[in-house]
Formats: structure tokens, sequence, C-alpha cells
């Protein structure tokens, strides 16, 4: 994926309605704009192995190109730092909430069940900085072994769970949730009912049991 496609996908517009609805749109001309900072923050998951100032190079190089951003002058990557502190977290979520919806069309029945629209929940545990704030907020495996098994060492980073609403389909996440190591995926994902797509049908995971929603998105089918 490139940064000209993500552009696409997050248009330019809806990035500056999250960033003014968390309240981080900045008071006056800056190297680094919080337009710039968000979509910077998405270049880091595309381009994982680089350094901060090549995905810097790279962020700013795609978005030129379909007319994002005018003349700029390349910042420090201490000042990067600064500005990722000064955006936050919150503009990030804002704009998952607003911009991600499930992709299958109405007319692509391989996404579907009986008119219900096909999910599922599921999660994950993603290793996170090692630092005592994480640590303290987030947790980690302390090597306590089940009933029965082999201790094992203590992980090395801090973990997050991540459980996110899925659509079959298409796997496309629509929703998601992100809690400490310590929090089961049962417990993080109660709430999914209550917050699924309308029309949709939620197939049974280790996480959730069958519900479905119907057209207000209510559950209909709480258990099985």
């Amino acid at each position: 994926m490139s940064v000209g496609l993500l552009a696409r996908v997050y248009p330019a517009g809806a990035v500056d309605r999250a960033v003014e609805a968390c309240g981080r749109r900045e008071r006056r001309s800056r190297v680094l704009p919080a337009r710039l900072v968000l979509y910077f923050v998405l270049g880091l998951a595309l381009f994982s192995p680089d350094p901060y100032l090549e995905v810097m190079r790279k962020t700013t190089f795609g978005l030129r190109q379909v007319g994002l951003l005018g003349t700029w002058r390349e910042p420090s990557k201490p000042s990067i730092s600064l500005a990722r502190r000064r955006l936050g977290w919150e503009p990030l979520r804002e704009l998952f909430a607003r911009t991600v919806v499930p992709l299958a069309e109405p007319s692509d029945a391989w996404a579907f069940w009986r008119g219900l629209r096909l999910m599922a929940v599921d999660g994950t545990c993603v290793d996170i900085a090692d630092t005592p704030a994480n640590d303290e907020v987030f947790g980690r495996h302390d090597g306590r072994p089940k009933p029965g098994k082999r201790p094992y060492k203590r992980a090395a980073f801090p973990q997050a769970r991540v459980v996110g609403l899925v659509e079959c389909g298409t796997h496309a996440i629509v929703d998601a949730e992100v809690t400490d190591y310590h929090t089961h995926e049962t417990t993080a994902g109660r709430s999914w009912p209550g917050r699924c797509v309308p029309g949709c049908w939620c197939s049974p995971t280790a996480a959730t049991p069958v519900w479905s929603c119907g057209g207000a998105g209510r559950p209909r089918v709480p258990s099985c």
C-alpha cells in the first residue's frame, strides 16, 4: 500500500475533522501540522522497518504527489517525537470510528447468510514498548503456568490485547477494543452486541457466543 492510496482511503477532510473533534488543531503555522503528523503515524504502520526520518520522507513525498502538501522542510527527529506527543492517540481513534465500515456490497452473496452480514469477533495480543508506564497499564505474561503445564519465562515485553469485530467476507476490521493483557477476550467483547452494524450475524468464536442484530442494531440472539 502506498501513501497515495492511504490518502484516498483517509481523505484530508476526514483527517481534519478527526483532529478538530479532538481539539488538536494547531493555533499557529507549524512545520509539522496535525494533519501531517496523523498521516505520518499511519505511515509508521506501512513502513515499520524504516526509521522515523525515512518514514517522514516517504509520507511527505506521497502527500505531495496527491497535492496534500505544499512547500515543506524536513524536521528533526526530536521535533517529530514532540509532534506525536502533541497529537496524542485520540485523533487516531476518532478517524478510525469515522471511516471504518464493512466493505462487502449487498450484491456480494458470499459475505451474507440469509440476508445477514457475516461477522466474527476475535482477538490477539501485540507487543508494545517496554516502559514502566506500559507495564503498569497493560501488563505482561508473568510466566505462571497453567495447571499441569511446565512453567515458562516471563514475557520480555508488555502486551496489549486487541479484540476486533471483523467482516468475514472481506476480513475488514470494523470496530476494535484495546485492553490490558489480563483482560480476557470474553470480557473485552461484551459490548459488541450493542455496537454491531445493523443487519449482521456474528459467528461464534472463543470470545463470543452467537448473536445477530436487526435493522436497529439491537441483539436478537444473545446466546446459543
